[in-house]
């Protein structure tokens, strides 16, 4: 849910509300520096963290308990802007490869295998990328894309992503003019999203069967209520919080 790098390239003080003043805040240094760390998953039957670097496109694995660091490089070259354990299917990975979806095999020591593609996004090489994905309840696959300029220092292309879900025929669009696809996380039949660009966390009313997106509302905007930085990662727990990490704020807000 919070950003895995955002502390490694520069040390940052974390708020911590009163109410979770028991919680420890650590910086995790086995895995060394990043330069954008995305898309944390834990994998409880392994007891392991994995993340990708997203602009490097490596894919890492620690084992907190040992310490033990590993990492892989998917061939290709390109960004690696997720990772997503597949479902009883020990090893696998579904991964955002530049503009592709792709199952990806790792064994947590062995350099890794792209097994398949399993859909695309069609746009002028080096325009767009994957950025944040992850599975709903359903086990379908959400995955937006964004503008590659940020990546280069150059202001992007406003609004010139989309959020995606893969199907068995491949990608389909639900969401045009998207500026920095983000956080996405789920309760019943409602979708919450962020869109970094627009400062705030919207939701959707989700058909969970079909994955049919309706009734799009803002259901909390950070400047307006005070928030510094903008929003990126997002998890909910247990009761329906929302948890977002704040690019630039240096806290999570619940």
């Amino acid at each position: 849910m919070c950003e895995v790098g955002c502390c490694w390239r520069r040390r940052r003080k974390m708020s911590v509300d009163p109410e979770l003043a028991g919680v420890q805040v650590e910086e995790v240094t086995a895995a060394g520096a990043v330069q954008l760390g995305e898309g944390p998953h834990w994998i409880d039957s392994e007891q392991a963290l994995y993340w990708v670097d997203l602009l490097a496109g490596v894919l890492h694995r620690l084992h907190p308990a040992s310490g033990k660091h590993t990492s892989t490089t998917p061939p290709g070259k390109k960004s690696l802007g997720f990772v997503v354990p597949v479902f009883r299917q020990p090893h696998h990975f579904v991964v955002g490869l530049g503009l592709d979806v792709a199952l990806l095999r790792w064994d947590g020591e062995t350099q890794c295998a792209i097994e398949r593609v399993l859909g695309s996004v069609h746009a002028t090489p080096g325009s767009l990328r994957f950025n944040d994905g992850k599975a709903d309840p359903q086990g379908r696959l959400w995955a937006g894309t964004m503008s590659t300029a940020i990546d280069k220092g150059v202001d992007p292309q406003p609004e010139i992503g989309s959020l995606y879900s893969l199907e068995e025929s491949g990608v389909k669009k639900h969401v045009d003019y998207v500026g920095i696809s983000n956080g996405l996380a789920w309760r019943d039949a409602i979708m919450y999203y962020i869109d970094s660009s627009a400062g705030r966390v919207d939701a959707f009313d989700l058909e969970p069967a079909s994955g049919q997106l309706s009734g799009r509302r803002c259901v909390f905007d950070l400047q307006k209520n005070g928030v510094p930085g903008v929003p990126d990662g997002m998890t909910i727990d247990s009761v329906g919080n929302l948890w977002v990490a704040c690019f630039d704020g240096a806290q999570v807000s619940q």
